[in-house]
Order: C-alpha cells, then structure tokens, then sequence
C-alpha cells in the first residue's frame, strides 16, 4: 500500500452535498474530468474526416465541370487556369492541387466521362448479333461521345496521340487515359472470340491479334473523322462500317501467294 492509499484511507471523508467523497476521489474525479476535456477539445479542433474528404470532392467536382465548361467556350488552347479557378470559385493555387497543368484538366475531364462510355460498352457484349452487329454499336457509343463536344474530343485525342505505351513522366490521369486502352481490346477480343466460336470467323488467327487491329482502325478513323467540320454522326459510322468491313473481307483472292505464305506460317 503506498503512503497516497494510505493517506487516503486515514482521512476522513468530506462532505460535498449530500455525498461522502474522500479526497484522492476528488483528485481523481478532476484528473478525469480534465483528461475528458483535453478529449474533448481535440475532438472539437480535428474535423471529421468525412467532412474533410466531401470538401476535397466538392471542390474537385467544381474545378473539373469549370474547366470543362471553359474548354468549350473558348476552346483548349485559349482557355486559362485563372479563369477556371474563377468560375470554380477557388483561387488557381487550388486548381494546382487538384491538377498539376492544363493537360491534366482536360484528362480529367474526358476519363471521368470515358469512364461511363466504357461501362455502357460493357454491358453490350452480352447481346447476340454478328460480329458487324455487335463491333458496330460498341464503336458507335465512342463515337457519340467525341461527337458531342468536338473542342474537347479534338485536343483529348491530340494531346494523347503519343500515350502508346506507360511513362512514369505522363502523371497519373495519363496513365488513367492509357489504362483504359486494354479494357477496350480485351471487350473487343470478346466479340471476336465470339464470333470464332459461332463459326463466323476463322480461328486461325489469335483473337487478340484480330482485336488489336480492329481497335488501330478505329483509332485511325476517329481521328479522321474529328477533322470534319462538324463531325458528324452517320458520316463516321458509314466510314467505320466500310473500312471494318474491307479488314474483314480482306483484299486478295484465296489463291494468292501473300494468303499462301500467310497459310504456311
């Protein structure tokens, strides 16, 4: 037992009211109360964190629907930091935060709305259909989308014509961009296997090769197309429809010696 314990026992008790309370209950009842307080008081000072995270997310929603709005007034290369962070009502130190340069705004702008194109793709490889009927529609959603506001789809495409394979120096929406590239060949590798499975193609050739061919067609003729002024719909899709269509065809008669070496390779 130590002398406090001691002490403790030995003094009487004092009354407080209409309750005995020895003192080293006293003490202890004013070191909790003083540690609940400190408790309490950092409690207050320290922010909810999910307060703190739907800040950081109102203000990033803030910043990307100004720069997208920004980029189709006045278009990308006129469009400013500054008057993103205006229209954002944030200062442009802010903007900064959540983007480390322009580039990286208009990313962010296009891989959020790409992000909704690939999940609709997605839930069209289930429908049966031919291998026309089925690459068709899928390219046809992507289509639509660059359609829809070509001061956008022009720079995107532009400024990510060079993202063929990762950079540790692309940042981080870059490689959003660029990862977003097998999810679409391996959706475009389903069809085709799919059609090699139905006997509709022949199986000879690797779906994935097939697929990655399919999808270099579509990323030539987009571009072409988002050259029009202004790009329009039917247009692009007569065009993909008939290149798709000659890749699938094919060009030689079957006796030729290219589709001879071809066959003994």
């Amino acid at each position: 037992m130590t002398r406090r314990d001691a002490a403790c026992q030995a003094k009487p008790v004092e009354q407080h009211g209409n309750f005995g309370v020895r003192c080293c209950d006293t003490h202890k009842s004013l070191t909790d109360q003083l540690s609940m307080h400190n408790f309490e008081t950092e409690t207050m000072q320290a922010p909810p964190t999910g307060l703190r995270e739907r800040s950081k997310t109102d203000k990033r929603k803030r910043i990307i629907e100004a720069a997208r709005a920004v980029f189709i007034e006045h278009g990308y290369e006129a469009a400013t930091t500054r008057e993103i962070a205006t229209r954002a009502d944030v200062s442009t130190g802010t903007v900064f935060v959540y983007a480390k340069d322009k580039r990286d705004l208009l990313l962010q702008v296009v891989n959020d709305e790409l992000d909704v194109v690939n999940l609709k793709g997605q839930a069209l490889l289930e429908r049966p259909g031919s291998l026309r009927e089925r690459l068709l529609p899928y390219f046809e959603l992507r289509y639509r989308y660059w359609a829809s506001e070509p001061r956008l789809a022009r720079p995107a495409l532009r400024e990510t014509s060079e993202f063929l394979t990762p950079d540790a120096n692309q940042g981080e929406e870059a490689h959003r961009f660029y990862a977003r590239r097998p999810v679409i060949l391996g959706h475009i590798e389903q069809i085709v296997r799919a059609a090699q499975e139905s006997e509709e193609a022949l199986d000879d050739v690797p779906a994935d090769q097939i697929a990655s061919l399919i999808f270099s067609l579509y990323l030539i003729e987009v571009r072409r197309w988002l050259n029009d002024e202004p790009p329009r719909l039917a247009k692009g899709m007569e065009r993909l429809s008939a290149v798709l269509g000659l890749f699938v065809r094919g060009i030689l008669s079957p006796g030729h010696e290219w589709c001879r070496l071809s066959e003994s390779n």
